[in-house]
């Protein structure tokens, strides 16, 4: 599938600043993305090299992963990964999730992974033992100083029994998963084969019928899952499946992500990973890292929406939900809903069992906390707020994102609590506002654990409630003390914010409003619009003109005959929000190429400090550099802290149009 010219700048940029000293490596990512699929005397004729170099530069991407192949009899067919290509950028992002749930070890080794594409899990250990590998913990404050290898760092050893346990919790989490042969081959083709032994099997060449469609559809997506199970998966029993022996591995409580709590390190490091098949060959999963990534975007909506304390609730609900979901877009949006994935949830007394575990933890989240108390003469029932709710569908109207419900009455029920609790309240009342010697007393009383666990699981229960009355959707009650997120609904919410917040920034007030009233009422023609906006026809042409140069809007010419004239031609505006979503897409990858080819730029001005920086006396601490030199080298690594800030900040909105 061919890439638009950004998209394929962005990609090639990557490759270039990861395997920069190929120089072959970016010409045939540049040619596959630009062009798509091709044997390898097709890509030798555009890349101009010749058969050995393309073999030699092909075999390095392919144990990237960044190049999949095809064998059609005896030609091979390459096509470029772009999820892989795209996953470097976010080697940060990945490796600093990593690093909060399973250690620096654990980082360390997910950053090899980047480098290598896979691996075997001898060759890990072994290449750590040669090297006696020694890890850095370097201080958050000390991070941005200049000499933060020199002085600020502290440095310790790791033993191979550390490396095998780091690997089967990497391997439990899911995020490393044992390689096999179909993951070079594309997600299209084997869909393609599937369906081709299919019709050519069983439905004698072609589906003919909507039944016979529909029952091809189910058969499809079940032989795909046969063929996902059949692949070899870790399950962490010490069973063989699939060929591949498992290391018995039991889950501890870790502290700070370092080490085991109790300080018997060794012991039960080496019967964790005793177990652990050196022969194996693993990968890293950027599915399930992808949703790691969803999650925490998903808790800063929610913490930005509601508050910090519901948010730290919600997050440990995506915690008992992450094990279950394999990865952000199970299907494809073309397929009814119905064959689009199994719903995942999770019950209230999954959340109680985590909040009980955490309750002797000092760093432990609070679910008492941001919780308000309803006035005493308040009328609510809340028995109504825990019967289940149908699934949210979208129903636009203006730039508001309605809930269509058969359980309105629900809805209204849960929309009166938050306006009890929320509402403002007398000075007299508030125990914060008032600045008398008391108030620190009043404040410690409040946030004092004085309660009970049970007045905590009711706690937990009204977060939960408040997550899920939001517009956003965050959460669904789908059953008797279930729950279920609707992540679909989510995605769409979080588009439509960004869509919405672009148009009002470039095209003012009016443009939102016409776009609010197109989405509302579909195609429009331009001679109701005036009064629909509340402008004047002279304004509205005006500013649609400008949204339809930019590409935000389109119009249709509909002729009353066959003459096709203006006088008898109906014109009709309308807002396409998937293509609008592409474009906005194609805009941050041409700002995140831009601002990658700036950095670089950067990087060749202070080149010459940079070198000196990372000379081995100056590292070692035996020499040090001059206070301008200092000052050159700090002034480089704010600016690239920026560059650094922006483009994770950029990559958001990627995995919210494309990914999430």
């Amino acid at each position: 599938m061919s890439q638009s010219k950004n998209a394929v700048e962005l990609f090639s940029i990557l490759v270039d600043e990861i395997y920069g000293e190929l120089a072959s490596l970016e010409r045939i990512m540049t040619i596959l993305f630009r062009r798509g699929r091709l044997p390898i005397q097709t890509l030798s004729r555009h890349t101009r090299l010749t058969i050995r170099q393309l073999k030699h530069g092909l075999s390095v991407l392919i144990q990237q992963r960044l190049v999949y192949f095809y064998e059609d009899g005896h030609i091979t067919y390459y096509e470029a990964n772009q999820d892989a290509a795209y996953a470097l950028i976010r080697q940060g992002k990945f490796m600093e999730i990593v690093e909060s749930r399973h250690g620096i070890v654990g980082r360390d080794l997910v950053h090899d992974l980047f480098l290598m594409g896979h691996a075997k899990v001898s060759d890990l250990v072994e290449s750590y033992e040669a090297g006696k590998h020694i890890v850095q913990e370097i201080p958050s404050t000390n991070r941005e100083t200049a000499n933060s290898t020199n002085g600020g760092s502290k440095a310790r050893s790791v033993s191979a029994a550390k490396i095998r346990s780091t690997l089967v919790e990497l391997l439990d989490a899911g995020i490393m998963k044992l390689s096999h042969k179909g993951m070079f081959r594309s997600p299209t083709d084997v869909r393609n084969d599937v369906e081709t032994q299919l019709l050519d099997g069983k439905y004698s060449g072609s589906a003919k019928g909507p039944k016979q469609k529909i029952n091809m559809r189910e058969d499809l997506n079940s032989k795909l899952r046969d063929i996902e199970f059949e692949a070899p998966t870790w399950n962490g029993s010490g069973n063989t499946q699939n060929g591949y022996t498992n290391g018995n591995h039991k889950r501890v409580k870790l502290s700070n992500g370092n080490g085991l709590a109790n300080g018997h390190h060794d012991s039960y490091e080496d019967k964790k990973g005793n177990n652990l098949d050196q022969g194996i060959i693993i990968h890293l999963n950027y599915d399930k890292l992808a949703v790691a990534l969803r999650n925490e975007q998903l808790v800063e909506l929610a913490s930005a929406r509601i508050g910090s304390a519901t948010s730290l609730v919600y997050a440990e609900f995506l915690k008992i939900l992450e094990p279950k979901i394999p990865r952000c877009r199970e299907y494809s949006k073309a397929e009814p809903r119905e064959d689009r994935g199994d719903i995942y949830t999770a019950k209230n007394t999954e959340l109680f069992s985590v909040f009980k575990d955490l309750a002797n933890d000092p760093h432990g989240v609070n679910p008492s906390l941001g919780i308000g108390k309803p006035d005493s003469n308040s009328s609510i029932k809340t028995e109504d707020l825990d019967r289940p709710q149908e699934p949210r569908k979208r129903r636009v109207s203006g730039a508001k994102i309605e809930e269509v419900s058969s359980n309105g009455q629900v809805n209204a029920v849960i929309r009166d609590v938050v306006t009890d609790q929320t509402r403002g309240r007398e000075d007299s009342q508030d125990p914060f506002i008032n600045s008398k010697k008391d108030s620190k007393a009043k404040r410690k009383h409040l946030t004092e654990d004085k309660f009970t666990f049970d007045e905590k699981k009711e706690h937990i229960k009204d977060h939960l409630r408040l997550l899920a009355q939001d517009d956003a959707g965050f959460l669904r009650l789908c059953g008797q003390g279930e729950w279920t997120v609707d992540f679909e609904w989510l995605a769409d919410f979080s588009r439509d914010v960004v869509v919405n917040s672009y148009i009002r920034e470039n095209f003012g007030s009016e443009g939102h409003r016409i776009v609010k009233i197109l989405r509302k009422f579909g195609k429009l023609e331009d001679k109701g619009l005036p009064h629909l906006a509340l402008m004047t026809p002279k304004n509205l042409r005006t500013t649609l003109a400008r949204m339809q140069m930019a590409g935000m809007v389109d119009i249709q010419a509909v002729p009353r005959d066959a003459g096709h004239t203006n006088a008898r031609t109906i014109f009709l505006w309308h807002f396409d929000v998937e293509r609008i979503t592409e474009i906005l897409l194609d805009k941050v990858y041409k700002a995140m190429s831009r601002h990658l080819q700036r950095l670089e730029i950067e990087r060749r001005k202070a080149s010459g400090i940079i070198s000196l920086s990372q000379r081995a006396d100056v590292v070692a601490g035996k020499s040090a550099l001059n206070a301008y030199q200092m000052g050159l080298l700090t002034e480089y690594r704010q600016l690239e802290a920026k560059f650094t800030i922006q483009l994770m900040r950029l990559d958001g909105l990627v995995g919210i149009f494309r990914d999430f």
